[in-house]
Parts: structure tokens; sequence; C-alpha cells
């Protein structure tokens, strides 16, 4: 499982979100979420510290899955709790998206996975690079050509999974180094006869 984190102001206190890649069910992921999120608070709460502040920087986490089956783990880590402690409190939210299952309407207000989830449930190479050309024109509306690198990294993570090295995916910058990406995906999806996924 790998993962990313992009840094922002809010209010002018620096903050974060995470977000995790896995393509498997793997239990300890509500662990590995608050290991990355301690991680990360430490490093704000330093650049707070510098600047005279104090006060628990704002970090959220997103599970992004990719896996062939639908998720069925916790969905927060207060899910993963034992019954007799969830009354005691959560310790922090995540939120999981399954990419190939979820309803893609839930997340019509969250453009980066709305996107995505498009990519990866496209099966055509025409209708794959359609959302390409609609997410770089999504950009350019947005006047922000920084996050193109983001968004290149996580749709390249999302489309082939464990076939991607991270380093391999540090490497993709621009939505136009997706394409090769794509007609390697579509080519063993079409060896393997995977139907489309409901949208």
């Amino acid at each position: 499982m790998s993962h990313l984190v992009w840094l922002y102001e809010l209010d002018g206190h620096p903050a974060a979100h995470i977000i995790e890649f896995t393509s498997t069910m793997d239990p300890s992921i509500p662990r590995r979420v608050v290991e990355h999120a301690a991680s990360v608070w430490r490093r704000l709460d330093k650049e707070l510290r510098v600047k005279g502040r104090h006060g628990l920087p704002l970090v959220s986490a997103t599970v992004v899955y990719y896996g062939e089956e639908p998720w069925t783990g916790p969905r927060s880590t207060a899910e993963a709790l034992p019954e007799e402690m969830k009354s005691l409190g959560f310790l922090m939210w995540y939120s999981v998206v399954d990419v190939l299952h979820d309803p893609l309407d839930r997340y019509s207000e969250a453009p980066y996975i709305w996107y995505m989830m498009r990519l990866a449930r496209a099966r055509e190479p025409e209708k794959a690079l359609e959302v390409i050309r609609e997410l770089e024109r999504y950009l350019r509306s947005r006047g922000t050509p920084d996050l193109e690198a983001r968004y290149a990294y996580f749709a390249a993570t999302v489309l082939l999974g464990d076939e991607l090295s991270e380093e391999e995916a540090a490497r993709i910058t621009e939505l136009k180094q997706l394409k090769p990406l794509l007609y390697r995906k579509l080519e063993r999806l079409q060896q393997e006869g995977t139907e489309e996924p409901k949208q």
C-alpha cells in the first residue's frame, strides 16, 4: 500500500489530507492511517511552533481501494475497535472510496475522486481518453496547473495498482503520460475478459 500527502492551508493554519492506496483488504489499514497521520501531525506541529502557534493541525485521510471484490472492511478507526470500546469515542476519521463498486454520484462533489473512478472503470480506450480530456479541461478551468502532477500520480496508481511501482508512479507528472498506462491496462482486461463495472 502506497500513500500520498497533500499539504495545504486552512484559515492560515497548515493542514494535510492523506490518500492511502490499496488493492487488498488489509486489516492493518486503520493502524496505517493513524501512523501516517501521526507523522504528518509531528511535521505540521513543528511548522506551527516555528510560527509561535499551538493546537492540533487538521489531518484527514481517504483510503482509495481498487480491488476487484467490494470493500467489506472498516471505514473508520472507530469501526475497527472492539465492540466494548466503541463507546469510548473515535480515534480518527477517514473515508474509504471503493473505486470499482461505490456509486459514482456519491462523489460528484469531489472531482479528484469522481474522475479517477470513471477512469478506473473505463474498458474502452476512447472512453478513458475522454475522461482524461475532461480532466484536462477541468484543471485549466480551475487555473491550478500544479494539480496536474497530483492527479496524474493518483490516476496512475489507481489504474495499474500493484503492477506499478512507487518509483514509476512518481515519474508520472502529466496527464498525457497516462495514455500508455491506459492501453497497458485495457489490453490486460481484454485478455482476461473483464466486464465494465456498473456505473
